[in-house]
């Protein structure tokens, strides 16, 4: 046999419990990110733009500031070889070891060392002029070609061959005049290989960011080879001009601005990664009891708690620190002191650090819950087993002949 004022009294339980817990564990609560992520420049260099400020959410992979390049640029027409270095390459270390960072190999490929000593006597052509266009003929006149001439020094003067096929070592004669008349003869001179021009680089050294050439391009002058950063980077891993986050999250601050030097270290930016947001609260010492580390909880968010739709998120207490905010250092016995606890959670693009929430130990209430139901149950069941005992001991002991009519 059941009786209804046992179970009565269970559910009066439950409710006393529910309405306990509803009461009592309730905390406001307010979005933070105690652990920030600071982003660092990999290499010096000036600041060129920042694209971002400080309160602006941002993916992974997003420019928090970009860096001035030193660009480097070919100092003649001809074919890059010899290309020596690649983005991350310390230059002083490559033009230690090869002599430069690259080559270019002239459009014009041959030079003359001349001298005015095999000149025509005349006066005038022993006098010659940096600049001057010249004409070539070999020994025997089968061969021709022009130049101008690069440099002069007493009686020695140079010739850059800009056409003309020609031998090294042969001997040419040099002419003021295209018809190449004996009279207008400055000079002879021998065939030799023009230097290839060598590219080192910035004079204060730094490292390779971006290349714009190939081995074997055709480049002018003035044509973009490369561009440099001042600095090293770590193991020659290079991370480009642009300096990014690396998580998702919410711009703290903004450490440079366009025209500031930094060099390999400095921060750049701070900022919030989204998944270290936390809900944090200030409980006092009293109710620590009830918001042990693991306890799950549901948050709602006070900025849509009138939206019906808006449904509350699940969190769990990760930590709770045991410095005290405020304490009673004071000897006021009335003075409790105030911890604070951590819950994490998972944030939405809607989450915004500073918002204020509610935290409710719900997962405490229902384990409450199921623990009075169960004990109402237990209750009950032993009642029922006592009554069936009775029950059955006073069959016992009566004659069959009780139960005929």
């Amino acid at each position: 046999m059941k009786h209804p004022l046992s179970l009565v009294l269970a559910l009066a339980l439950v409710m006393s419990v529910a309405a306990l817990a509803e009461s009592e564990f309730d905390f406001d609560a307010t979005v933070v990110c105690v652990q920030p992520e600071y982003v660092t420049a990999a290499i010096g260099g000036t600041v060129a733009t920042v694209p971002v400020m400080a309160g602006e959410r941002i993916a992974a992979g997003d420019a928090l500031a970009e860096l001035n390049t030193v660009k480097v640029y070919a100092g003649g027409d001809g074919t890059v070889t010899g290309l020596f270095c690649a983005p991350g390459d310390s230059i002083p270390d490559i033009v230690a070891r090869y002599g430069a960072l690259m080559y270019i190999e002239p459009d014009s490929k041959y030079t003359l060392t001349a001298s005015t000593d095999s000149a025509y006597n005349a006066s005038a052509n022993r006098y010659v002029h940096v600049g001057e266009a010249v004409y070539l003929a070999s020994s025997d006149g089968g061969r021709k070609g022009e130049g101008f001439v690069t440099a002069v020094n007493g009686a020695e003067f140079n010739v850059e061959v800009t056409e003309g096929g020609f031998t090294l070592g042969e001997t040419l004669s040099v002419y003021r005049q295209s018809s190449r008349a004996a009279k207008s003869r400055i000079g002879r001179g021998d065939v030799e290989r023009i230097a290839n021009l060598s590219v080192t680089g910035p004079e204060n050294g730094g490292s390779v960011v971006v290349m714009h050439v190939s081995e074997g391009s055709r480049v002018k002058a003035g044509d973009l080879l490369m561009e440099t950063l001042s600095g090293e980077y770590d193991a020659r891993y290079c991370t480009g001009s642009t300096l990014k986050s690396a998580v998702d999250g919410i711009v703290a601050s903004v450490s440079v601005q366009p025209g500031q030097s930094v060099v390999k270290g400095d921060v750049i930016a701070t900022v919030y990664p989204s998944d270290r947001f936390q809900l944090e609260i200030q409980v006092n010492e009293a109710d620590l009891s009830v918001l042990p580390v693991g306890t799950p909880v549901t948050i709602r968010f006070n900025w849509n708690e009138d939206d019906e739709a808006a449904l509350p998120c699940p969190g769990t207490v990760s930590r709770i620190l045991y410095t005290p905010i405020t304490d009673n250092g004071q000897g006021d016995a009335g003075d409790a002191a105030t911890y604070a606890a951590y819950v994490d959670f998972a944030p939405d693009a809607d989450v915004r650090l500073g918002m204020t929430a509610t935290v409710r130990t719900t997962g405490s209430a229902a384990a409450e819950d199921d623990e009075a139901l169960a004990e109402a149950e237990d209750e009950e069941e032993d009642e029922d087993e006592i009554e069936n005992g009775k029950g059955k001991r006073e069959n016992e002991g009566r004659n069959p002949s009780d139960f005929s009519d």
